[in-house]
């Protein structure tokens, strides 16, 4: 019984098919077919402006849109800055002899995620007793779950170059911090990695720039620029 009268019963009163857009007049089943040959041109009517109003609408968030991807462009004009505490810094130098990295924790900058590479004892034999420091853009969208490595990122519409510079905190007034930067942008696809072989020596590190409780501080900042 409930099957007939919810799908088959001609005398149950129906809304018309076109109730969406507009059309609230009641009827029974068995008058729908004649509704809809009578009322074709209101139909129409109701149709055209619901487009109109659709148009409008995908009109609006085109430029909501179009805003969203201006602000993002804007910020990435700008500069941003991770700073990154390395605990116990003499323990790190005892552990982690030539050519052996500490990494620092995943951090997002730009839109981009990155990561640091530190080498306490250098990055190579012959800088043995330096801080070597690089910079890698993290893939995370990576479907493998291997992280791969892309310096300078690809924005919507064409390839971006970066700037940035890597500061060492000094922990005494009297000392400037130590920093290294790049004065050209750099281009994706140039090479793996960006960095300094010798940013600070080790021993320097140790006795300047660490703090009594034996932590040392470095800051990345980071600005892409798109092309």
């Amino acid at each position: 019984v409930r099957h007939h009268s919810e799908y088959e019963c001609p005398n149950v009163m129906v809304k018309c098919p076109f109730e969406d857009e507009g059309c609230a007049e009641p009827m029974m089943r068995r008058q729908v077919n004649q509704h809809l040959q009578e009322k074709v041109a209101e139909h129409l009517i109701l149709v055209c402006k619901q487009n109109k109003k659709l148009k409008q609408q995908l009109q609006d968030l085109t430029c909501v849109v179009k805003r969203q991807l201006c602000s993002a462009q804007q910020m990435d004009d700008k500069y941003s800055t991770f700073t990154w505490s390395l605990q116990n810094f003499r323990k790190l130098v005892d552990d982690y002899r030539v050519c052996s990295p500490v990494r620092s924790p995943l951090f997002w900058l730009c839109g981009r995620a990155w990561m640091l590479r530190l080498y306490p004892n250098g990055a190579q034999l012959e800088n043995e007793g330096w801080l070597s420091m690089y910079l890698e853009q993290q893939d995370t969208a990576n479907s493998s779950g291997r992280t791969e490595v892309c310096i300078i990122p690809t924005l919507p519409g064409g390839s971006a170059s970066t700037l940035f510079k890597f500061s060492v905190i000094s922990r005494a007034a009297n000392i400037e911090d130590r920093t290294m930067f790049i004065d050209q942008p750099l281009r994706f696809g140039q090479r793996d990695d960006w960095g300094w072989e010798r940013l600070l020596r080790t021993e320097e590190a140790l006795t300047l720039f660490c703090c009594p409780d034996g932590h040392l501080s470095v800051t990345c900042t980071i600005q892409v620029q798109p092309r």
